[in-house]
């Protein structure tokens, strides 16, 4: 016989549907509780932690029904949990609900050993009765219904001992219950393997061939030789050769049915050889038959039954004032020891108190040390940083007087500059007439417009920012990306920053951003060494005519105008980009002006002496595949939608962007975090969600602060 093993599968027939496991804990007339304690899985009970949450209020389902009716307390059962609709009762009641047996293994014996231990002596591995599984010799499970008795031991009752059940033992079907350190079995929901019939109508045929023998019937002895030539000398048992597992078992008791009776004969042979040939017994014999053995039998009952209860009476009243003595002897002692308990809690108090009051003056100590650290380290930070801000005050006096000097020479170089344009222009002027024919010129004959060719910019309807922002979700001509891009680009020009885009779809990606933003209303200037200032971008040099700049700003206040500075490198950009951002933020330029700048050559030395804080866009890798096919139909008039961004009136409450800021994960100056809580602002108008344009404003933050990633 193998020892008890527990392994951690178990293989209930129920375990795909999720069932759990649970004990019966009350009954109340046709109702009853079972307390939950997990669920039965492929790999065991998995124990829930806290029942209650999953069955409101503290863990039980209730029961009713026939299966109901034959639980006992103390019960495991395996259970479907459903809505119970029953009035004031709990949440869920149980169903299907089928009964699990505890789980024991007995040494090993024969069937006969068994039978005899669980009917008639009884089982003492235990003290509670109910529904068991026990494991016994040949890997066989018996599936039992114990009930207690006087003596504390376990027997199968009397109505169940006809039908003993057994299945093959499978170690699978075994399953611990951590909450309780018990085990389980998990029967098959299949018949039995077989069945034992160990009730007392099984000893029969023992019984008749009893009587055979009382009456010293000749067949007796022909009965008893049959089976003892059917009995192995070994074992004891009466050989069978069929494979049939009932016929092998009647052979088994056919073999103990020959012993018993070999046993009754021989017996039946002395008590008849003494009653015939001994004078002392046949004496015996005929003096008990002459006084009666009904007389003698009642008299004897009632003297015993009057001692009996003499003695009840005198251990009851001896046992009555023993627990009186007992009683007053312990609440003596209870008292005494109560008295002990709290004088020695009295003293555990004062104890712990002296030891808190003394841990908290020991902490007061250090606290006021650490206090005085700190205090000194603060005043010498402080000390450094005046002496930081100074020297920050003194540079700034210096750019300051430089800056002063470099403006000066800067407008001294525009003054030559104007002066050569004007003469450059004078002599074009009279080169072109001294190259034309006298005679090619007519009165009638008209010229062109001296400014060149003007920019249009169409009236749109305008519409506000969200509505931009849902037709940029909806683009199918850009990626992911591309579309968080062109956010991007929304979001920094609303805010008045003047982004620079770069990649290899940098002008297609414009055309996209145009027919998007505001269809139509789009122009482009090339940088070039003259533009210097932020007055070369207003009007020309030499002539002073007026520039697409200067015209889109003029049309901006209708709508929103896209304006791209083409190749800012070939310019003096670290003079005219600042200024330029400087006066959009400042509302010197109308809101509706949205600028941005390209570079051709990313490593240029005029790129390097940008500031840090201009942002960029990437623009590599926006469009979808296949975009160029589908770009002829998104992108034609029909199919856009011919409105503006209407910018509205710029933002004047940033107090929202103060959640915004500790977020950073970096500490910005205060001129930075103005700039990140207009871009806020621009961003939750635009998108209409306050998670995007969290996300995008700290991507953008951490960009123009160089703290990206």
């Amino acid at each position: 016989m193998k020892a008890d093993n527990y392994p951690t599968q178990s293989i209930s027939s129920a375990s795909e549907s999720k069932l759990y496991i649970g004990r019966f804990t009350r009954r109340q007339g046709n109702y009853g509780t079972v307390a939950v304690v997990g669920r039965v899985g492929d790999a065991g009970i998995d124990v829930i932690e806290e029942p209650k949450r999953i069955f409101p209020r503290d863990g039980f389902v209730e029961t009713h029904g026939v299966v109901h009716a034959g639980l006992a307390v103390g019960d495991w059962v395996e259970f479907d949990a459903t809505k119970n609709q029953r009035p004031r009762g709990p949440e869920y009641k149980a169903a299907h609900l089928r009964r699990i047996p505890r789980y024991a293994v007995l040494p090993d014996a024969e069937n006969a050993v068994y039978r005899a231990m669980l009917t008639g002596e009884g089982w003492r591995g235990d003290k509670r009765a109910g529904l068991w599984a026990l494991r016994v010799s040949g890997d066989r499970v018996l599936v039992v219904e114990f009930e207690a008795k006087k003596d504390g031991a376990l027997r199968i009752a009397r109505k169940s001992a006809r039908d003993v059940r057994w299945w093959d033992y499978d170690e699978r079907r075994v399953s611990r219950v951590p909450t309780d350190e018990e085990s389980i079995y998990f029967p098959p929901t299949e018949g039995p393997a077989g069945i034992f019939d160990w009730s007392n109508e099984a000893d029969h045929v023992a019984q008749v061939i009893r009587s055979l023998s009382d009456v010293n019937d000749p067949h007796i002895a022909d009965l008893i030789s049959w089976l003892e030539m059917h009995q192995e000398e070994q074992t004891g048992r009466v050989f069978a050769g069929a494979m049939d597992h009932d016929a092998a078992q009647a052979s088994l008791r056919s073999g103990e049915l020959a012993q018993r009776l070999r046993a009754d004969r021989e017996l039946m042979k002395a008590y008849l050889d003494a009653a015939l040939y001994d004078d002392d017994v046949r004496d015996a014999l005929a003096q008990w038959a002459r006084e009666g053995h009904g007389a003698e039998a009642d008299r004897l009952r009632s003297e015993l039954e009057r001692e009996i209860a003499d003695e009840r009476t005198r251990l009851t009243k001896e046992l009555g004032k023993e627990i009186e003595r007992n009683k007053k002897e312990g609440l003596e002692r209870l008292t005494v020891e109560i008295a002990a308990l709290a004088e020695q809690r009295r003293h555990t108090l004062a104890a712990d108190e002296r030891n808190a009051r003394e841990d908290l003056e020991n902490e007061l100590k250090e606290l006021d040390a650490r206090f005085a650290e700190r205090k000194s380290e603060l005043e010498l930070e402080t000390s450094r940083q005046e002496e930081a801000l100074a020297a920050v005050r003194e540079a700034t006096v210096a750019a300051t007087s430089e800056l002063d000097l470099l403006k000066a020479d800067t407008e001294e170089a525009r003054s030559r500059l104007r002066e050569a344009s004007t003469e450059v222009d004078r002599l074009l002027a009279i080169s072109e007439k001294l190259s034309a024919p006298a005679a090619t010129a007519t009165p009638d004959q008209k010229t062109g417009p001296a400014n060149g060719i003007g920019p249009r910019f169409p009236d749109r309807p305008t519409v506000p920012a969200h509505e931009k922002g849902r037709a940029i979700t909806q683009n199918l001509l850009l990626t992911d990306n591309g579309k968080d891009q062109l956010r991007r680009l929304a979001v920094l020009t609303l805010a008045g920053e003047v982004p620079i885009l770069s990649g290899s779809d940098v002008a297609d990606f414009l055309r996209v951003a145009e027919a998007t933003l505001c269809p139509g209303r789009f122009t482009v200037i090339d940088a070039d060494p003259t533009l210097i200032s932020l007055d070369d971008l207003w009007s020309r040099a030499g002539s002073g005519a007026p520039t697409l700049v200067a015209a889109a700003a003029a049309a901006a206040g209708s709508g929103a105008v896209l304006v791209v500075v083409r190749g800012i490198d070939r310019s003096g950009a670290r003079f005219w980009l600042p200024t330029l951002r400087d006066a959009i933020r400042g509302g010197g330029l109308p809101r509706g002006l949205l600028v941005c700048c390209t570079v051709a050559d990313r490593n240029h030395e005029e790129v390097a002496a940008l500031p840090d804080d201009v942002p960029w866009i990437d623009t590599q890798g926006t469009f979808v595949a296949g975009a160029a096919f589908a770009a002829p139909m998104a992108l034609s008039p029909v199919m856009l939608d011919l409105s503006a961004i209407d910018p509205a009136a710029a933002p004047e409450d940033f107090s929202e962007a103060a959640q915004i800021v500790p977020k950073l994960g970096f500490k910005p100056s205060v001129g930075q975090a103005m700039r990140v809580a207009r871009i806020f602002a621009e961003a939750k108008a635009l998108l209409d969600d306050d998670g995007d344009a969290r996300r995008i404003t700290i991507e953008l933050a951490r960009s123009i602060s160089g703290q990206a990633g």
